[in-house]
C-alpha cells in the first residue's frame, strides 16, 4: 500500500493550490481553515489564490479605494495565501463572473513562474472557482477536485430559484471537467447531476470540518438560568426566521415558565425581525446579538440548551457541527443537509417548515433534553467533523487522483 503522506519526505511533497469562490474576510473562513489543515495534516505545500470582489453594496469608499494585493507566507505552516482585489461592475454578474475567472486565471499563471507546477488544484465551489479550475485544467492539464458548498443545489428547494439560466454552462463546465466532484451532503448531489448527470461515479461526500480544539464543551455552571434556544444566522429570508420567531412565540405564549431566544447575525432584514418579536409581545424572550466574532459564539453555544437552524435550504450547517463539538443539541427544519448529520442521540428535525411543526418540535426537545449526553454529542462531532478525519478523506482522493493523472 502506498504510505500516506505524513510520512513523505519533504523532498516528496505534493503542492496543492487552492481557489476559494469567496475568503475571509467576506465569509469563507472555512476555506482558510480547510487550507490550514491540508498544510498541517497532510503535509503539503498548500498555496491560495485568492480574489476579493467588493461591490457598491460593501460600502462606495471601499469600492472607490484602489486595490493593492498581497502575499501572506506562513512557511511553519506550509501555506501561502496570494490575495488580490477586483472592483466589481454593477448589474453585470456575467460579465463580473467572466473577469474573476480571467483574473484568477491570470493569478495562477504568475504563481507558475516562481513556483513548480501543482500536482493538483483543490476548488471550493463551483461558483465559480470550479470554472477556473477548469480554465487552467485546460491551459496547463493539472487535475482538480471540485467541492459543493452552496445550499442552492439542495434539490427540490427554493434555492434552485437562485441558479440563472446564464449559470448552467459555466456550472456544466466546472463540473464536468473535475477529476472528483465532493459535496459536503448528500442532498446537493441531485441537483448537480441535473447538470452533469454523467458524473454520478466521479461524485462522493465528505462533511465539513470545524475546529474540534477551539470548539468544546463548556462547564455546566456556564448555561443561562433560563433554558435557552441559540439560532446563528444570516438574517436573510431563506434562514427561515420567520417561522422560527413565530413557533417561538406560540411555545412561549403556552408556558408559564417560558425559555429564551437568542439570535446572532445580521442581513437584510434584521429592522423587520425585531419589529415582528416586538409586534408578537416577545421582546423579552427573544434576544438579537447581532454579527459575533468567534469566541463570542462559543461562548453563547456554552451559554445555551440547544441550537435551532430553521433554514428552507441548506447544504450543510457548519453552525450545527460547532454546536456539536461543543456537546449542544441541535434542533432543525429539514433543509437539505441537516437532517443528515443530525441523529436521535444529538438532536431533532422537525417534520416540516410550518410553525405548528417546528412550535412542537421544539416543545417536544425541552421535554427530552435531560436525555442528551454532550460527551456522546462531542464523540459524534470528533469522528464526523474533526479536521484530522476530515483531512486523511481528502489526501486518501488526492492520492489517488495524482497518481492516476499522466
Amino acid at each position: 500500500m502506498p504510505k500516506p503522506f505524513a510520512s513523505m519526505d519533504q523532498s516528496d511533497k505534493h503542492h496543492v493550490v487552492v481557489i476559494p469562490s469567496w475568503y475571509p474576510p467576506y465569509g469563507g473562513s472555512f476555506f482558510r481553515e480547510h487550507a490550514m489543515a491540508l498544510a498541517r495534516y497532510g503535509q503539503m505545500d498548500v498555496t491560495v489564490l485568492a480574489r476579493h470582489m467588493p461591490g457598491l453594496k460593501n460600502g462606495p469608499l471601499r469600492w472607490l479605494m484602489p486595490f493593492q494585493g498581497k502575499t501572506v507566507s506562513k512557511p511553519e505552516a506550509g501555506l501561502t495565501e496570494k490575495i488580490n482585489w477586483l472592483r466589481r461592475i454593477p448589474l453585470a454578474d456575467k460579465k463580473n463572473t467572466e473577469r474573476w475567472v480571467n483574473c484568477i486565471v491570470a493569478d495562477f499563471k504568475r504563481h507558475l513562474q516562481h513556483n513548480p507546477k501543482p500536482s493538483l488544484v483543490q476548488a471550493q465551489s463551483s461558483m465559480w472557482a470550479g470554472l477556473a479550475a477548469a480554465e487552467i485544467k485546460k491551459k496547463w492539464g493539472v487535475p482538480y477536485v471540485l467541492t459543493e458548498h452552496r445550499g442552492r443545489f439542495v434539490s427540490g428547494k427554493d434555492g434552485n430559484l437562485l441558479i440563472m439560466h446564464w449559470h448552467r454552462p459555466f456550472l456544466h463546465t466546472a463540473f464536468s471537467n473535475a477529476s472528483h466532484i465532493l459535496t459536503v451532503s448528500r442532498s446537493l448531489q441531485p441537483g448537480i447531476l441535473e447538470v452533469v448527470p454523467e458524473k454520478a461515479t466521479q461524485m462522493s461526500v465528505i462533511p465539513n470540518m470545524v475546529d474540534t480544539s477551539f470548539f468544546t464543551p463548556g462547564a455546566e455552571e456556564s448555561k443561562n438560568a433560563k433554558f435557552t434556544f441559540l439560532c446563528i444566522a444570516h438574517l436573510e429570508r431563506h434562514k427561515g426566521l420567520h417561522t422560527l420567531i413565530m413557533a417561538f412565540a406560540d411555545l412561549a405564549k403556552s408556558m408559564v415558565d417560558s425559555p429564551q431566544l437568542i439570535i446572532a447575525g445580521d442581513g437584510s432584514l434584521g429592522k423587520e425581525l425585531r419589529t415582528m418579536v416586538k409586534d408578537l409581545g416577545v421582546e423579552k424572550q427573544i434576544t438579537f446579538k447581532g454579527k459575533l466574532d468567534k469566541t463570542a459564539i462559543r461562548e453563547l453555544l456554552w451559554q445555551s440548551n440547544a441550537l435551532v437552524v430553521a433554514s428552507l435550504f441548506e447544504s450543510f450547517g457548519v453552525v450545527i457541527a460547532e454546536a456539536m463539538a461543543c456537546g449542544i443539541p441541535v434542533v432543525a427544519t429539514p433543509s437539505g443537509g441537516p437532517q443528515e448529520i443530525i441523529t436521535p442521540q444529538t438532536g431533532l428535525v422537525s417534520e416540516s417548515h410550518d410553525v405548528c411543526s417546528l412550535k412542537n418540535t421544539l416543545q417536544h426537545f425541552m421535554e427530552a433534553y435531560p436525555g442528551y449526553d454532550k460527551e456522546t454529542i462531542r464523540a459524534y462531532a470528533l469522528d464526523m467533523f474533526g479536521q484530522k478525519n476530515t483531512i486523511q478523506k481528502y489526501i486518501a482522493l488526492y492520492r489517488q487522483i495524482i497518481q492516476s493523472t499522466p
